[in-house]
């Protein structure tokens, strides 16, 4: 998967790359999982977010996740809205984009525990990327969830 991968602030993402996040992030959580949420939950702008993207070689949004780094007293990473476009499912596209976010992660933050908020009919692939599932599964807009942790091994 030849992805070009970008990781900003929300202050330096142009409209264009804003919109097509917004898009793709209502397309996949709004429209295909039907779930009815506000996507524009006042996590994206704070100065500790940072927002990973993999584009294709036409430019085009394949893959996304929102990162907000650890701040203040907060010992954690934050890692939500992970998703790839659905066309680009099975590619070993959603693998690139986890092995790009834990690459940021370790970049910017090496002793913070990664924690993600997880499908919970997804808990293999993060598993596969060394996430640790936490206590039970529970229900967040209507689809079974559940809590996994990562930490990074000292080197």
């Amino acid at each position: 998967m030849n992805l070009t991968w970008s990781c900003l602030p929300f202050a330096d993402l142009s409209l264009n790359e804003l919109y097509e996040l917004l898009q793709l992030r209502s397309r996949v959580f709004v429209v295909e999982q039907n779930c009815v949420f506000l996507d524009a939950d006042n996590l994206d702008q704070p100065t500790h977010v940072r927002h990973v993207l993999g584009k294709n070689t036409h430019g085009k949004l394949c893959a996304y996740a929102r990162i907000s780094l650890p701040h203040a007293a907060e010992k954690r990473c934050v890692i939500s809205r992970v998703m790839t476009a659905p066309d680009m499912r099975g590619t070993g596209c959603g693998h690139a984009l986890m092995r790009e976010v834990l690459h940021r992660c370790r970049q910017s933050a090496p002793s913070a525990t990664l924690t993600l908020s997880g499908q919970n009919h997804l808990r293999d692939f993060y598993r596969a990327h060394g996430f640790v599932p936490q206590g039970e599964v529970y229900l967040e807009d209507g689809i079974e969830h559940i809590r996994m942790d990562y930490a990074f091994q000292a080197a």
